[in-house]
């Protein structure tokens, strides 16, 4: 069982064309039912996990607020490290357990900055985030549960990967 891979599970608010969003212009396409939903499985998984983009357009808290439950460890994949300090996920990486993974195409400097957070940084890929990897990583550290609220692309790279 310590070599499976976590099990993951997408959630995502979707019109009835398959759009997720409209680029550079924030939409609501969940209701409060939905929010609820949503957090009453982020309650009940491991980690959750977003791509950098989701963190620069939304500036999520990815915590459990509509729901019972505890918080699930926040995963950002940000191969070059550049998440920046203001965002919500990195002002609150104190009380809720926050892992940046990078690849090796990150800057001493961004990860010289990382590495001062209370965060866990995970280096996993040459020029972006080799995924399959970082899978087997999170599993040896007892990650059962991963709940992607990610984006189109990471979306997509998880859809092309399972059919594969």
């Amino acid at each position: 069982m310590a070599n499976s891979k976590p099990k993951i599970t997408l959630s995502a608010a979707i019109t009835l064309d398959g759009k997720i969003g409209q680029k550079n212009k924030h939409i609501v396409l969940s209701s409060k039912a939905d929010k609820i939903r949503v957090h009453k499985l982020r309650s009940k998984s491991d980690a959750i996990l977003v791509g950098k983009n989701t963190v620069e357009q939304d500036d999520p808290l990815l915590t459990v607020r509509y729901a019972k439950g505890k918080n699930p460890i926040r995963i950002i994949l940000d191969s070059h490290g550049t998440i920046k300090n203001n965002s919500k996920i990195i002002k609150t990486c104190k009380r809720v357990p926050t892992i940046i993974v990078t690849s090796e195409i990150i800057s001493k400097p961004n990860l010289n900055r990382l590495q001062k957070l209370p965060i866990d940084v995970i280096v996993c890929g040459k020029t972006q985030v080799n995924i399959t990897k970082l899978l087997s990583i999170l599993s040896k550290k007892g990650i059962k549960t991963v709940l992607l609220e990610g984006g189109g692309t990471l979306n997509r790279f998880f859809f092309e990967k399972k059919s594969n």
